[in-house]
């Protein structure tokens, strides 16, 4: 995988134009990170009765045993948006998360972070990665760069 990411971050650097300045070393320790980033604004709603929020955010969708189960759209604080499947308060099964930097994750989900097939979507430097999930990580797929070429991780 190191290998991988020395090769992407050549062909990267080679391949920005229009002035974008962007360190790719740095994509996918911060796509790895984004999972813990924007969860800690969530009102945590003890049942379906209790409507004292955050300011900033909000949970719509099922509960079970007070817990957040079934399909729901969470909106946080920072801007960040999930919409898809909760399983005992957590993020479990298909869904979208929406950061407030414009990138996307829509994909499986598994104790509230990235696990399984999905495509991570990174507005800044206009690239995408499709592949495999585990506990937050990227593990393998393919990244297609802004100009259409593309790496296999």
């Amino acid at each position: 995988m190191l290998r991988a990411l020395s090769i992407l971050r050549r062909r990267v650097k080679l391949r920005l134009r229009f002035r974008m300045e962007i360190n790719t070393k740095d994509l996918i320790p911060m796509a790895n990170a984004m999972d813990s980033a924007n969860t800690n604004g969530l009102q945590q709603k003890k049942s379906e009765d209790d409507d004292e929020e955050k300011p900033g955010s909000t949970y719509k969708g099922g509960y079970k045993h007070g817990k957040k189960e079934g399909q729901g759209l969470a909106k946080f604080e920072d801007g960040g948006e999930y919409k898809g499947a909760w399983k005992n308060d957590e993020k479990s099964g298909l869904g979208a998360y929406y950061y407030p930097n414009g990138d996307s994750y829509i994909g499986h989900w598994k104790g509230d972070v990235k696990h399984g097939e999905g495509t991570y979507t990174f507005k800044t430097c206009k690239s995408i990665f499709t592949g495999q999930w585990a506990e937050g990580k990227m593990v393998k797929g393919t990244w297609k760069l802004h100009d259409q070429s593309t790496i296999q991780i």
